[in-house]
C-alpha cells in the first residue's frame, strides 16, 4: 500500500496543466497547439482549450502502480494488458487529481482511485467469442475441437452464425474477415470463448489459444502436410510465394507453394484428427 500510495503521488507530482491559447486557432496552429512531445495522455477542455497530461515520468509511475496491482489483483492480471490498465490509472488520476499537488495525496484519494480504476474495469470485461482466420485445409473437412477452441471451415461457421440475421448484418460483421482470408487462401476459422477480459487481453488470448491449440493439429498431421498451418493473424507467409535471382545478367525465377494441407484429402486429415484424438484432448486441456 505504501508504494502504491508513492507511485500515486509521483503521477499527480507529474501532472501538467497548460492554460487554453485564449483567441481561435486556424488550420496548422491547431495542431501544432495539441502536439506537444512532453505531455502524455491529453485531456482537453473543449470550451476554454485548456489541457492537462502528464510528464513521461509520470507515465513511468502509472506503469509502476499497473504493475503493483496485478501483481495484487489477479483479476487484473489476467484480464488486461499492464499498459491499457496504466492509461486507465492516468485518465483517472487525471480526472481527479488535476490542480493538486503530490503532498496532499491520502489513502483516501488512493481509494477513490481504484474504486474508479475498479468501475472501469468492470466496464470493460465481458464474455466474448472471438473469431481467429487459420490456414488448415484449403478444403472443407468436419468441425473439431482442441479443448475450448473450435475450429470449423469457414462456409460452415458463416451459415451457422448468420442464419436467421439480416443479409446486410451478416455482410457488415462478417465481410472484413471474409475478405482478409480470401487474400490468404485461408479456409478456416477458430472460435475461443473468453471471460473476464477487456478486448485487447481478450484478443491477445484468444491468438494465443489458437496458436497452442494449432500445436496439437500439428501433431496429428504428419508435417509435410502440417508445416504451414498456422493462424493468418501471425506472421505468416502469403500462400505462394515468388522469388527473382539474377545470374550473369539473367533473371531466374521460382515459385514456392505454402499452401497448407497441400495435396492432403479430406478422409485422411479426418482420419488424422480421429485417431490422433489424445494428442488433441491433451492439448486442449493445456489451452484451457
Amino acid at each position: 500500500m505504501t508504494n502504491d500510495l508513492s507511485f500515486l503521488r509521483a503521477i499527480v507530482g507529474d501532472i501538467v496543466a497548460v492554460p487554453g491559447p485564449g483567441r481561435q486557432l486556424d488550420g496548422d496552429e491547431t495542431l501544432q497547439w495539441l502536439q506537444n512531445p512532453q505531455m502524455v495522455f491529453q485531456q482537453m477542455d473543449p470550451a476554454t482549450g485548456a489541457r492537462i497530461g502528464l510528464r513521461h515520468t509520470g507515465v513511468a509511475a502509472a506503469l509502476a502502480l499497473a504493475a503493483s496491482l496485478q501483481k495484487s489483483k489477479s483479476a487484473y492480471g489476467r484480464g488486461t494488458r499492464r499498459n491499457v490498465l496504466a492509461t486507465a490509472i492516468a485518465n483517472a488520476a487525471l480526472g481527479a487529481f488535476a490542480g493538486r499537488t503530490e503532498d496532499t495525496i491520502t489513502k483516501a484519494d488512493f481509494a477513490a482511485l481504484e474504486e474508479a480504476v475498479s468501475d472501469w474495469f468492470a466496464s470493460k470485461v465481458a464474455t466474448r467469442t472471438h473469431v481467429v482466420p487459420c490456414a488448415i485445409l484449403l478444403n472443407a473437412a468436419k468441425c473439431f475441437e482442441v479443448g475450448p477452441v473450435q475450429f470449423s471451415y469457414v462456409s460452415d461457421f458463416i451459415k451457422r452464425r448468420t442464419t436467421g440475421v439480416n443479409e446486410f448484418v451478416s455482410q457488415l460483421a462478417y465481410g472484413p474477415l471474409l475478405q482478409t482470408m480470401e487474400a490468404r487462401s485461408a479456409k478456416w476459422v477458430a472460435e475461443v470463448e473468453i471471460e473476464g477480459c477487456e478486448f485487447e487481453r481478450a484478443e491477445e488470448m484468444a491468438n494465443l489459444a489458437t496458436d497452442l491449440a494449432l500445436v496439437a493439429v500439428q501433431f496429428a498431421v504428419p508435417k509435410y502436410y502440417s508445416r504451414h498451418m498456422s493462424r493468418i493473424t501471425a506472421r505468416t507467409l502469403p500462400p505462394t510465394v515468388g522469388s527473382v535471382h539474377i545470374s550473369e545478367a539473367v533473371p531466374r525465377f521460382s515459385m514456392h507453394n505454402r499452401f497448407p494441407g497441400y495435396g492432403l484429402s479430406i478422409e485422411v486429415f479426418e482420419q488424422f484428427i480421429a485417431t490422433q484424438s489424445t494428442i488433441l484432448q491433451s492439448v486442449g486441456r493445456r489451452v484451457a
